[in-house]
């Protein structure tokens, strides 16, 4: 079997499972390769690789299994280096001919020089190398960095929510009280008050006219629900990342 029609028919599956805007997120930009018996995939960088891992690895293991019907019996997850190695090529290059020794390149990597694939002389320009431990930053930080740049707006925010749960952005202003509805909205008002300068009566006021107690409500019932439910937890990092990646 090919690497691109099983990977295509693992993602058709999981469609069928997750909401579209998961898939498209986080498992269409892996890169599929089959090595002997072993599905490689490719993440782009470490901290999408972690999530994936952490999310998905059970049940990517199980799916590959059964849809290659026992000829590919593992995954091994890794993250992509060689387009990252290209532009690196590209880019240094021209530049060292041009700077003629004059002055030093500081180049920086999440990985030791000799565990990249790249060609011997550009290593060997390499004076020294400086370990530092340098990690992810948590969401909210994430976040903080990125608001500086664009603010994002109730409207946005009302957009992404229900596209992501498949309901109107009218939806989220209606009377409506069923879950199907309720849930989102909440969610809606607790991201809003997260990642806007928006006050609970100026985003009652975005939601239907509600009132300031209904957001705080709203607020509070989310941050109870992540604690007790994984998928009220996934959901808030989903949309979280979305809305200030």
């Amino acid at each position: 079997m090919l690497v691109d029609d099983l990977w295509s028919k693992c993602l058709a599956i999981l469609e069928k499972e997750m909401p579209a805007q998961q898939i498209a997120t986080w498992l269409r930009p892996l890169q599929a390769k089959i090595k002997g018996r072993s599905l490689q995939l490719f993440a782009p960088n470490r901290f999408f690789l972690q999530w994936v891992t952490d999310k998905y690895a059970s049940r990517l293991h199980q799916l590959i299994q059964e849809t290659s019907a026992g000829k590919v019996l593992d995954i091994c997850f890794a993250v992509s280096t060689r387009k990252d190695v290209k532009k690196l090529m590209d880019v240094y290059n021209p530049l060292f001919v041009y700077l003629e020794g004059r002055q030093k390149i500081i180049l920086t990597s999440d990985h030791y020089s000799k565990g990249i694939a790249i060609k011997k002389w550009l290593k060997s320009h390499f004076g020294c190398e400086l370990t530092v431990a340098i990690e992810p930053p948590e969401l909210e930080l994430h976040a903080t960095l990125l608001m500086n740049k664009a603010e994002i707006t109730v409207e946005t925010i009302q957009c992404r929510v229900a596209e992501y749960y498949k309901i109107k952005v009218a939806d989220l202003h209606s009377k409506r009280r069923n879950r199907y509805i309720a849930r989102p909205r909440q969610m809606a008002m607790a991201l809003t008050k997260e990642l806007t300068n928006h006050s609970l009566p100026a985003i009652g006021d975005a939601f239907g006219r509600r009132d300031h107690t209904t957001v705080l409500y709203a607020c509070r019932k989310i941050k109870s629900l992540q604690d007790e439910s994984a998928a009220i937890r996934e959901d808030w990092k989903n949309l979280f990342r979305l809305l200030t990646r």
